[in-house]
């Protein structure tokens, strides 16, 4: 950390590790169980274990004064959020107790973990007005952001056909089936503002107003999953295509607030 009267900094260094978790991931699979005995219309616990994740990285903060008014500010954050164990799997009928899977082998180790981006920086512009006012200009940048994967469709049994045969490795087919979709990287603008007035009896009274993705910017991929359903038999990836959450477009919020 770094204080001083033109520059405030800030760098952070992290290194952190999930050992031992686990997860359910509970769906209704409507088409045959060709993994085990052929039945269909069943709700699925698809139980995972021994998941290990490494998030590490730096995040970066400056504020320069440039001016009484005006200051800039600039931050950036890098990381690395990864799978670093191969996990196992358990796959149950939701209404039996005899698994139908045990210790199914995923192949997830070094895929990333989805749900944000692993870089993001912004660039901000501030303005402070003697008369009680201020204006903040940010502008942001997303990039390295994952979909969020069927595991088991990094199993060997998803690159394995009924006759026994394997999907030839290194083929298009191979690295369709199993790779994890990198989303787009994306740019945004916000605007954030307000003003303050000091009535005579000593009250005040707050405006804040903000504007947000200002360019309407509708084609950013927030997030998005794969289905948990997969065609084993023909190997088919776009029979059940990924489902994408998008950001808003521009939106706006405005707030006034009376204080005593």
């Amino acid at each position: 950390i770094h204080n001083s009267p033109f520059l405030n900094a800030r760098l952070v260094l992290y290194d952190t590790r999930f050992n031992d978790l686990i997860e359910n991931r509970n769906f209704f699979l409507d088409q045959d169980l060709v993994l085990t005995d052929g039945s269909s219309g069943q709700f699925i616990n698809y139980i995972i274990s021994n998941i290990a994740r490494r998030h590490r990285g730096i995040e970066a903060s400056a504020e320069v004064k440039l001016s009484p008014e005006f200051q800039i500010g600039i931050v950036a954050a890098i990381g690395e959020y990864i799978y670093t164990k191969r996990p196992s799997v358990d796959i149950i009928l939701d209404n039996q107790a005899t698994p139908l899977v045990t210790d199914r082998t995923i192949y997830a180790k070094d895929f990333f973990v989805p749900g944000t981006p692993q870089s993001s920086y912004a660039f901000v512009l501030r303005y402070n007005s003697p008369k009680y006012w201020f204006l903040n200009l940010s502008a942001n940048f997303f990039d390295r952001a994952y979909l969020d994967f069927n595991m088991d469709r990094r199993t060997v049994e998803a690159v394995t056909y009924e006759n026994g045969e394997y999907v030839e490795p290194g083929s298009p087919l191979w690295n369709e089936i199993l790779h994890q979709e990198r989303l787009p990287s994306a740019f945004t603008v916000d605007l954030f503002g307000g003003k303050s007035w000091r009535l005579n009896n000593g009250h005040f009274i707050y405006l804040t107003v903000g504007v947000n993705n200002i360019l309407n910017k509708k084609d950013f991929i927030i997030g998005g999953f794969e289905q948990l359903r997969f065609d084993y038999e023909n190997k088919d990836v776009s029979r059940f295509p990924p489902r994408y959450f998008y950001a808003y477009g521009a939106n706006y919020f405005l707030n006034i607030s009376y204080r005593l």
